[in-house]
């Protein structure tokens, strides 16, 4: 089949919520809102490989005090389907929470692969890992994902 490019672009309001107390005046960045937005590029080489790329970047709603003031995220991914219902997924990934003193900033490029199963044309089933490589200021670490999505139409 004829190959496809996508672009989109994505918005949203990340709010410390949970059941616990929170303070309007607190300091600490888990206590602030951030607005993130991105861009996000998909192409498909044929039906069995596709590509995906987004760029995000976050900052937060109001000064924290600290000098912690922005983060980028960029991931990639490359999907193919050696059966139908059934796709292998490798991807890359990277983060970055930026200090205003250099020498706090914080950033990892990770590893994730995983395989996901469409059960049908609106339910989609994904179960990957995730493998922090190498970061500054970071430790490395291993987390498995599981996701369920359906679409409503």
């Amino acid at each position: 089949s004829a190959e496809r490019s996508e672009l989109s672009f994505i918005a949203g309001i990340n709010l410390p919520m949970g059941n616990r107390v929170y303070s309007k005046k607190s300091d600490a960045t888990e206590d602030i809102g951030s607005f993130a937005g991105g861009v996000v590029f998909s192409h498909g080489f044929s039906d069995k490989l596709l590509w995906d790329i987004d760029i995000q970047g976050q900052t937060l709603l109001r000064n924290a005090g600290a000098n912690h003031h922005s983060d980028l995220f960029i991931n990639t991914d490359m999907g193919y389907f050696p059966k139908e219902h059934i796709q292998l997924i490798c991807g890359m990934g990277y983060y970055g929470f930026f200090y205003k003193n250099a020498s706090e900033s914080i950033s990892m490029i990770d590893f994730h692969p995983g395989i996901s199963y469409e059960t049908g044309e609106n339910f989609l089933i994904v179960l990957s890992t995730s493998i922090g490589l190498y970061g500054k200021n970071e430790n490395q670490w291993y987390g498995i994902n599981l996701a369920f999505t359906m679409t409503i139409r």
